[in-house]
């Protein structure tokens, strides 16, 4: 198992390079800018050691799978004596293989199989390959899509908010951990249902977990709800800084002075709009806590909605929450007459 595997620049023409291996597993690697040198002869006689080709992974002569990777733009040189060499991000010769979850961007061929070899691939990322297969059928879930991650251009392959690899994998053979140690699936993409990403970042939007709840649900005029905010950072690894809350009191109700309370941070009322601000440690969450009258005067029945924004420092979208009271929620019958 290579995990955690990283490799770049020039000078060496293979990444990762594997034969005879009867049973592997390649996972959570990136693999990046590989160049292969130009070709060359001593006394006439082909120097094969240095054939210009570049490639990211090299299988040979093995089985096993190859799961949640990033294998990013290979740069061939010039073999002996005027073929260029070939640049693939991944190359299996002779082996029996899985390919799942892989970003596999900017080579001349994304995924090149031999004919001798056994290889099935889908849920894989393709994108910016002169031709994306070479002996072997595309995957029937394979995304031909933009990545979209955070900073490419410095070799961050976390993956970003929008991204079409999120939520885009399948948990076969997934990692039960991303490269960072975060841990899949996550629902990245906020639809109630955790899938494993494509590449080797698992995607979590921040704060997600974060929940709005009223007691009671059902309420009458000039009664009391009780609104608690709990705020979740779900990352077991990155603390969340300059987090923020914003709620603005709910309409027909009024702020009951001092019932506001917090867990941690900085809790506030001012003008209508309770607020929160705090840092929150990885794994870590926040309790807020206040109350409400409703208004005495209006008649129902009718729904008060109290709807909360959190963000945290750096994040350009904010998280909202919601939950909502009905308010004397009554059934009126038109009498029934009988005529003669």
């Amino acid at each position: 198992m290579f995990d955690g595997f990283y490799s770049h620049g020039g000078g060496t023409a293979v990444g990762i390079s594997i034969s005879g291996v009867p049973t592997m597993t390649v996972e959570n690697n990136t693999v990046w800018d590989i160049s292969g040198g130009d070709g060359g002869s001593v006394m006439g006689i082909e120097d094969s050691r240095n054939d210009g080709h570049a490639l990211d992974l090299l299988m040979t002569n093995s089985t096993g799978k190859i799961v949640n990777n990033v294998f990013y733009q290979t740069s061939p040189g010039q073999a002996y004596p005027t073929t260029p060499g070939t640049g693939a991000g991944i190359l299996i010769l002779d082996s029996n293989a899985r390919a799942y979850n892989n970003a596999i961007i900017g080579h001349q061929t994304g995924i090149l199989v031999t004919s001798s070899a056994q290889v099935t691939v889908d849920y894989n990322g393709l994108w910016d390959n002169e031709e994306n297969y070479y002996g072997v059928s595309p995957g029937a879930h394979d995304v031909l899509a933009e990545p979209k991650f955070e900073d490419l251009q410095n070799r961050d392959f976390h993956l970003a908010a929008g991204s079409p690899y999120v939520d885009a994998g399948t948990g076969t053979d997934a990692p039960l951990v991303d490269f960072e140690g975060e841990s899949r699936p996550r629902d990245g993409d906020d639809n109630g249902t955790a899938m494993v990403d494509i590449g080797v970042d698992e995607y979590w939007p921040v704060l997600t977990g974060s929940i709005l709840e009223c007691s009671p649900h059902i309420a009458s005029p000039a009664g009391t709800v009780t609104y608690t905010i709990k705020l979740l950072n779900p990352s077991n690894i990155y603390d969340l800084q300059q987090v923020t809350l914003s709620d603005p009191v709910p309409s027909s109700t009024t702020y009951i002075s001092g019932s506001l309370s917090a867990t941690s941070g900085n809790p506030s009322y001012n003008e209508g709009v309770i607020a929160w601000s705090g840092d929150m440690p990885a794994g870590s969450s926040v309790t807020i806590t206040f109350q409400v009258q409703i208004d005495a005067h209006r008649i129902g029945p009718y729904s008060i909605i109290n709807e909360a924004k959190a963000k945290d420092g750096t994040s350009e979208l904010p998280r909202m929450i919601q939950t909502y009271t009905l308010v004397d929620p009554r059934i009126n019958f038109l009498p029934i007459v009988q005529l003669p």
